[in-house]
């Protein structure tokens, strides 16, 4: 779960980046919960969600809707949290900014590290349902590589 794969990261972080292109069903924006939950939790201020949409594949309006109502209840509970589309990107990252350090963490999985439902209970619950092997790498950087708008965001 996300308090063990980043709990010891987040202390003394101010800010989270989260670029996760794929935010387009109500399972991957459940997870995006749960780990805006963990940053609320360890004291983070500020939360910035970068996301993209394929536009022959999603409903751009809906996914940019339901984005926005977690966004707004985050950000009346105490995390202010930011929600804009992007251009297409592959790369599922978190950049943690802490005063003068920000750590880069690349996700092999992104936010979707949990196995297809094999129970009726499981398809209901994410919290039944087993996790996929996780590949995190974590670099310090200064500053996050900016994302190239290009048209539209």
């Amino acid at each position: 779960d996300f308090k063990r794969l980043l709990r010891c990261w987040l202390s003394g972080v101010e800010a989270v980046d989260v670029r996760e292109p794929h935010l387009n069903t109500g399972a991957h924006r459940e997870m995006l919960g749960f780990l805006l939950e963990e940053f609320r939790v360890a004291g983070v201020e500020r939360a910035d969600i970068h996301w993209c949409c394929n536009a022959q594949e999603d409903d751009a309006d809906a996914t940019a809707h339901a984005l926005d109502t977690i966004a707004a209840s985050f950000t009346r509970i105490g995390l202010a949290t930011i929600v804009t589309m992007v251009p297409r990107y592959h790369r599922r990252t978190l950049f943690l900014r802490r005063p003068g350090t920000c750590y880069e963490v690349v996700l092999d999985r992104g936010l979707h590290f949990l196995r297809p439902p094999r129970t009726p209970a499981a398809r209901h619950c994410l919290a039944l349902r087993t996790t996929l092997a996780q590949h995190v790498t974590i670099h310090a950087r200064q500053e996050p590589e900016p994302i190239h708008r290009g048209g539209s965001t």
